[in-house]
């Protein structure tokens, strides 16, 4: 440690005495702060980029997980339904109205029939899952 101080202080002294170099040294940090300063306003849109945009898809995401289990709730309570058939009258009506169908028409595929295909054996009118729920209350209305 004693040894590289003096060694530090001569290469010191011969940087300082040899002019050119020493100008070289100067234009290059100069260089160097103008790339710094060019470059910064890049750099500072990069790093807000890249904090911004996960946020986002944070958001983003977390809405989308909201709507989908409010839909699969909605699909739960219509498999409830389905399973529990005694609560609503017009279901108890419908479902033997089905099996009386299936029974007369012993031609109708059956349930692996259907899921074999490509067609799928269900199909709603729309996609949202509350408007089914509406036709399907107004059809019970209606009868």
């Amino acid at each position: 440690n004693a040894l590289l101080v003096p060694l530090a202080l001569q290469l010191a002294a011969n940087v300082l005495a040899n002019r050119r170099i020493s100008l070289a040294m100067a234009q290059a940090v100069r260089y160097a702060q103008a790339f710094l300063v060019t470059c910064h306003p890049f750099l500072l849109a990069y790093a807000l980029l890249f904090f911004l945009i996960p946020a986002a898809r944070y958001f983003f995401s977390k809405k989308c997980n909201e709507q989908r289990a409010a839909r699969n709730r909605l699909r739960q309570d219509a498999a409830r339904l389905l399973l529990s058939p005694a609560s609503c009258p017009s279901l108890q009506e419908r479902l033997r109205f089905a099996r009386r169908m299936a029974a007369q028409h012993p031609a109708l595929p059956s349930t692996s029939e259907l899921t074999a295909g490509s067609r799928p054996a269900y199909q709603t009118q729309t996609e949202n899952p509350k408007e089914e729920v509406t036709l399907f209350m107004a059809a019970d209305q209606a009868r």
